[in-house]
């Protein structure tokens, strides 16, 4: 089946947001040396950085993901409690708890698939922009794409033979990046394009009761075909379950991204 797992831990939605507020290419983008990029903590301002250059377009795209998840992450939670609650509720009157809780469940009802199809989007921009930045590291004669993050991972997948001193990168990018594949898939087929067969989709909850997820299903006679081609009769994305994998990459590129730069330095030393 394509897609991803969701949570099954309870949402936590002020450590998630404070997690979310620190740089994941800290040591990267200091290496780098461009303007406003070497503090911890992102500075959420109008201006980050150069706009045109590959670290400015990234802070760029992760202050959008930043911000679409802000609002995403809250109406999860909201929905999950809100549903928990209210099933048990029905023709009593509401505590004062349901009752705060019900003002806030019902504007996140109404926007949360806009704002999970937002985190999405920016996701994906954002995969796209973090990859630009590996040309200020790899330095093999034969080098991928720097601006699809699909193309940058296909040349990995097609090398015959070891990709020199960058090995490991590649080996990462082929074998550790299955989120992109869901991303591209929910992305590509159900959210820009009509997809591989006729479809609909809903929100909904499927292995935890504590995480809200999207699925996409099969209408009426295209079954097989959809089936056929998703290995499955659902695809569901977990945007929580992407934005951690997303968050273990971007640590992963910004380690690896770093030392690379400083050998480099240090080899220049000496």
């Amino acid at each position: 089946m394509a897609g991803n797992e969701p949570i099954v831990r309870r949402l936590n939605v002020r450590n998630e947001l404070a997690r979310l507020r620190q740089n994941p290419l800290f040591r990267l983008l200091r290496l780098i040396g461009t303007d406003q990029t070497g503090n911890r903590s992102l500075r959420f301002e109008p201006d980050l950085g150069d706009s045109l250059s590959p670290a400015g377009r990234f802070l760029q795209a992760y202050r959008f993901y930043y911000l679409a998840l802000e609002r995403a992450l809250p109406e999860i939670s909201v929905m999950v409690r809100g549903d928990r609650f209210f099933k048990y509720a029905k023709g009593y009157e509401y505590t004062s708890f349901q009752q705060e809780l019900a003002k806030r469940y019902h504007p996140a009802e109404r926007y949360i698939e806009y704002d999970l199809l937002c985190c999405i989007l920016y996701s994906r921009i954002l995969a796209d922009r973090t990859i630009a930045l590996s040309r200020y590291f790899l330095t093999e004669p034969n080098l991928p794409s720097f601006t699809s993050f699909n193309d940058h991972k296909k040349f990995f997948r097609k090398l015959q033979d070891q990709y020199g001193d960058h090995e490991q990168y590649a080996a990462h990018m082929r074998e550790k990046t299955s989120w992109f594949d869901s991303l591209k898939t929910v992305r590509d087929d159900f959210v820009v394009h009509h997809g591989k067969a006729k479809h609909y989709g809903m929100l909904g909850y499927s292995g935890s009761d504590n995480d809200v997820a999207l699925f996409f299903m099969p209408h009426g006679e295209h079954m097989v075909e959809f089936e056929t081609h998703y290995k499955g009769i659902m695809v569901q994305l977990s945007v929580r379950r992407l934005s951690r994998d997303i968050n273990d990459f971007l640590k992963w590129f910004d380690v690896y991204g770093s030392k690379v730069l400083r050998d480099r330095q240090l080899k220049h030393i000496k």
